[in-house]
């Protein structure tokens, strides 16, 4: 059982966070934009960064409509010239 101390510092903890997150700008990438993000640095071969993408994309969206799409970038040892992202 929290105690009204307890209460206030979870408080105080959370809205601390939010003040260093506005303050920093930090906005989480909604899934459509990481797609975006990874398909547009693998469209201009910066493969890193799309993986970097595709990545957060399948960790952070494990049941994203870009799954397939994603996974198959990611693969090493591909013909990807053909693909259709």
């Amino acid at each position: 059982m929290l105690t009204r101390k307890g209460l206030l510092k979870a408080f105080a903890i959370l809205a601390v966070t939010g003040i260093v997150l506005t303050a920093f700008g930090q906005k989480l990438a909604t899934e459509d934009e990481l797609y975006a993000k990874g398909r547009k640095s693998f469209l201009e071969k910066s493969y890193r960064p799309a993986a970097t993408a595709f990545e957060e994309l399948l960790k952070r969206f494990p049941n994203t409509k870009h799954t397939r799409k994603a996974t198959f970038a990611m693969e090493p040892g591909q013909n990807h010239s053909e693909l259709c992202l």
